[in-house]
């Protein structure tokens, strides 16, 4: 966290304790691989699934009560998910289009709640039309 914009544009070399070999790329694939794995771990509670039959991510809402750093983390994990495209490596998350769309800061819109909650979404259509 404390490294310089510089000094994460550097190669990475990855060397896991006990374990002799060189990283031809596979260290650093399983590295992002794990990471991945931890960030979306949901004893962490830091994402929260969609809804009921969706495997994409969103923040979770409460997680600064279970975590008072949260935010911390949310920023540990979006310079892991820089690390990740700066390096072409693949980070085995699936986040929600809602969740992409704010990180770039597009504007929500009704039409994006199909991506949440597709039968909430349907009810308020009809709603409209009555």
């Amino acid at each position: 966290m404390h490294k310089s914009a510089k000094e994460l544009k550097k190669k990475i070399k990855i060397k896991y304790i006990g374990e002799n070999g060189l990283d031809a790329g596979g260290l650093l694939r399983d590295f992002f691989y794990q990471i991945s794995k931890e960030i979306v771990n949901p004893n962490y509670l830091f994402f929260k699934y969609t809804n009921d039959k969706s495997y994409e991510l969103n923040i979770n809402p409460i997680s600064g009560l279970n975590e008072p750093n949260h935010l911390k983390y949310f920023k540990f994990i979006g310079r892991i998910m820089g690390l990740a495209l700066l390096h072409n490596q693949f980070l085995s998350v699936n986040f929600s289009y809602i969740f992409y769309k704010k990180l770039l800061s597009r504007n929500l819109s009704f039409k994006d709640l199909i991506f949440l909650d597709p039968e909430l979404y349907k009810n308020l259509n009809w709603l409209k039309y009555i």
